[in-house]
């Protein structure tokens, strides 16, 4: 079985940092057919998110300068992140999987806010991660395409 092109790939978004930790997730994703971009912490995993419209993010809770709670928080509500899609809708939040040492310290308000899909404890079962990511990503939604008749021009009279 071929991989999906490049242009039609999910794009995983894996914020952490700890450069060994983005690099397993790297290469375990890329392995399973995703295309995959990395953030060292969560200033950068926020301006990536405004350049690229990912189809989930994995996000360390613990690191310097924005949180992974920030993160989430900025994200969730659309600040800096409510451009709209050419279709006129505004920018979802991607699913969001936290991935921590801290896991059972997640704040409540964040495990059930917006986007968050699931929290995976690390040291990281990396057959869980892509369970977890494969079964988020079977479930994005598709951009609402135009109809080959919509797209033909009318016929002149």
């Amino acid at each position: 079985m071929n991989p999906p092109a490049p242009e039609s790939r999910p794009r995983i978004l894996v914020v952490d940092d700890d450069a060994r930790t983005r690099r397993l997730f790297k290469e375990t994703f890329k392995k399973a057919g995703w295309e995959v971009e990395e953030a060292v912490n969560g200033s950068e995993a926020l301006i990536r998110a405004r350049q690229v419209r990912f189809d989930l993010i994995t996000l360390d809770l613990v690191m310097p300068g924005f949180s992974g709670q920030d993160v989430h928080y900025l994200l969730s509500r659309n600040i800096g992140y409510g451009e709209r899609e050419s279709h006129g809708q505004p920018r979802r939040v991607p699913p969001i999987l936290i991935v921590s040492a801290q896991f059972d310290t997640v704040p409540m308000e964040m495990l059930y806010g917006e986007g968050v899909v699931g929290v995976v404890g690390k040291p990281v079962d990396l057959n869980l991660l892509v369970s977890l990511v494969r079964q988020h990503l079977e479930q994005r939604p598709t951009p609402p395409q135009l109809s080959a008749q919509a797209a033909s021009p009318a016929p002149v009279a």
